[in-house]
């Protein structure tokens, strides 16, 4: 009888984590956060770690996350870093970057997500934060190669065996395209929105990376 190991993955979010003194806002707490969450998980044989935030210029940007990639690696931990597809910061959550989604939005605002009123959709994550973030419209498909590309990026920058994909649940784009494909898609089935956005656009961004990619 065929049978695999499930494997056991701890999902972290940076802002939230308490593993150290800080909420890795700095580069230390960062680091510090990160490296007891993985030690920890060495000793209880968990597989690997999600990270979300994974990349802040805030903790230390590309040299932060590579100490973290790089200890985890030593210590037989996969990292897995969250990555945003129109939404959550893309690659890069936050910081000056061509793999950060909204360093790109501000120079693509034809791809912007809007609201009902037509103004551009703009989220804050977590309430605190005073930072303006920008959500992609999911129907525009020229912005598909930036998200291949920000995902070669990651992979061949840093020691990790893979990453977590989400759409995001910040707001749903209201320009004309998005809205007449919504009321479209309302059938018995009740997927719609961003739902049903999800399930053509993260193929689209996937297939090619991972078919020349391996992780």
């Amino acid at each position: 009888m065929y049978s695999k190991k499930m494997k056991k993955i701890w999902w972290t979010w940076d802002i939230r984590m308490h593993w150290a003194h800080g909420l890795c806002l700095f580069e230390k707490s960062y680091l510090d956060n990160y490296r007891n969450m993985i030690d920890a998980a060495a000793k209880l044989n968990v597989d690997g770690i999600v990270i979300w935030g994974f990349l802040r210029d805030s903790h230390g940007g590309i040299s932060a996350a590579k100490a973290i990639a790089d200890y985890a690696s030593d210590n037989g931990v996969d990292i897995y870093p969250g990555v945003g597809i129109d939404s959550y910061g893309g690659v890069f959550y936050d910081g000056d970057s061509e793999y950060s989604l909204d360093k790109y939005l501000e120079s693509h605002p034809e791809f912007h997500a809007l609201n009902q009123d037509g103004t551009v959709q703009v989220y804050s994550w977590p309430p605190t934060d005073r930072k303006k973030r920008f959500n992609a419209c999911p129907q525009h498909d020229e912005i598909i190669p930036y998200y291949q590309k920000s995902l070669e990026w990651l992979i061949e920058t840093f020691k990790v065996k893979g990453f977590q994909i989400e759409q995001g649940d910040t707001g749903l784009c209201c320009c004309d395209k998005c809205s007449k494909k919504r009321i479209k898609s309302q059938d018995m089935s009740g997927i719609r929105g961003s739902a049903a956005d999800a399930a053509v656009r993260i193929p689209a961004v996937l297939d090619p990376v991972l078919k020349n990619i391996p992780i």
